[in-house]
């Protein structure tokens, strides 16, 4: 059976059972979705259940893998979307994860009715298996908010480690206007996030209280600060790896899963859907062409984010250029650390992947010009400052790139002092010990008990 064929089978069966009312047949269903992870524990240890994705999976993985006194357990979110399928069936299609605030009585109402059905769930699951808390990606998600304020009903943590928090100058208002409006208040325990930006923004949108937005650092870099302390190379062919942007990549936008009257990003406000990297864009991904052409015996990898629209995107980009070489490929989707720890030198534009490439102590080649050198739109830019190298042009781009390639290989292990302040900034893992700090902030959680 295909992917596509299973995740139509598990929406209908989970959207069945919520339409029909009946939690127990969604409690059994849920609880045959959910696997256990392998992790070293204890006889003691208490059961954690990820509502998994990329990006919590790995630092779940770094945080609580090799802790015994974790067990892990987790269901697939985007294969089996357990709980948009149940809560499809009682509130409309405009409800999503940038419309969770709102006065619509049929969408209040149903908010309500989801709440108390996916909390009879709950209590149906746990007759199979015990969970001592429950951890997402992002406190955002609009089907997860419901389940979130039945677990603290419960006394049970709903935690999310907050894996989006690369919030630029920028966007860093638009995004506390955009969580106080459209977001609002948390319903569950606290939330974990990465940095003091991201912290800030919560705070004063009304997300959560200061004392419950806890920082704690990117977990995912835990693996990559001990990589690099081994003082290992690269092996085989030579290998640049460039991450894929689209021309609304870091900016702000507010993308809509149902959007009958074409809205688009139509509703940002002060002009701000006028802002993109059109010759930017274009001129990056020319960079990788050069770069393929110049270096046939090296491999060129253009890593693209997951659906066809980027895939399709990077594929036009590059076409301007004219022929793809054949040492040039598309990656699409996937977690990119193997990828980048195998590359000699990285390339990406305001992105996370950059700040793991740092830690990784790859050599970084940032685009900085078109739209990038535009005044307007500098506080939208990941600012790497002196801790990346610049193209000042598609060709100035690929000579950058093309040196590294010739270069030897040199290996990295101690960090530099702009790289260590980057990477504390933006991330708040600096020491390699993130993974530590987000076990010890939900153990925490667990034995607090209820919250009063």
């Amino acid at each position: 059976m295909s992917r596509r064929l299973i995740r139509e089978f598990w929406w209908f069966a989970f959207r069945w059972s919520a339409k029909a009312n009946l939690a127990h047949l969604a409690a059994r269903l849920l609880h045959n979705v959910i696997s256990e992870i392998p992790s070293k524990t204890n006889g003691d240890a208490v059961n954690l259940l990820l509502i998994s994705k990329q990006g919590l999976a790995e630092d779940a993985q770094a945080a609580f893998g090799a802790d015994p006194r974790f067990r892990l357990f987790a269901f697939d979110k985007v294969n089996v979307k357990a709980l948009k399928a149940m809560i499809s069936a009682f509130c409309p299609p405009t409800l999503d994860d940038h419309s969770y605030k709102t006065d619509d009585p049929a969408t209040v109402a149903g908010k309500a009715a989801y709440q108390a059905f996916v909390g009879r769930v709950w209590q149906r699951l746990i007759t199979y298996r015990s969970y001592d808390a429950v951890l997402s990606a992002n406190f955002a998600y609009y089907a997860e908010r419901p389940l979130a304020a039945a677990l603290e009903g419960f006394g049970t943590p709903f935690i999310p480690l907050h894996k989006e928090n690369l919030k630029t100058p920028g966007l860093e208002p638009f995004f506390t206007s955009f969580y106080q409006d459209r977001r609002g208040p948390y319903e569950g325990r606290c939330t974990l996030v990465y940095n003091q930006v991201e912290k800030r923004i919560q705070v004063s949108a009304g997300v959560l209280p200061s004392d419950r937005v806890i920082i704690v650092g990117m977990p995912r870099l835990d693996p990559v600060h001990a990589w690099r302390a081994k003082g290992e190379a690269p092996s085989g062919p030579k290998q640049a790896l460039f991450f894929s942007f689209t021309a609304k990549t870091g900016l702000p936008r507010i993308p809509r899963k149902y959007d009958p009257d074409g809205l688009g990003d139509r509703d940002v406000d002060h002009g701000l859907e006028a802002l993109h990297w059109d010759e930017l864009a274009a001129g990056y991904h020319r960079a990788a062409v050069i770069v393929a052409r110049q270096m046939p015996e090296a491999t060129v990898i253009v890593k693209t984010k997951s659906g066809k629209y980027e895939v399709d995107a990077a594929r036009e980009l590059m076409a301007q250029a004219g022929e793809i070489p054949d040492n040039l490929k598309i990656v699409e989707g996937g977690d990119p650390l193997d990828l980048i720890l195998s590359s000699d030198v990285v390339c990406g534009f305001t992105s996370t992947a950059l700040l793991e490439a740092l830690a990784a102590g790859k050599p970084i080649v940032c685009p900085q010009f078109a739209e990038a050198v535009d005044e307007k739109n500098l506080p939208y830019i990941l600012d790497m400052e002196a801790a990346v190298s610049y193209g000042r042009s598609d060709d100035d781009m690929a000579g950058h790139v093309v040196r590294h390639l010739q270069a030897p290989r040199v290996v990295v292990t101690d960090l530099s002092p702009a790289a260590l302040a980057l990477l504390e900034k933006w991330t708040g893992n600096a020491d390699g010990k993130a993974g530590a700090r987000v076990a010890d902030a939900v153990w925490a959680e667990i034995a607090k008990g209820p919250r009063r």
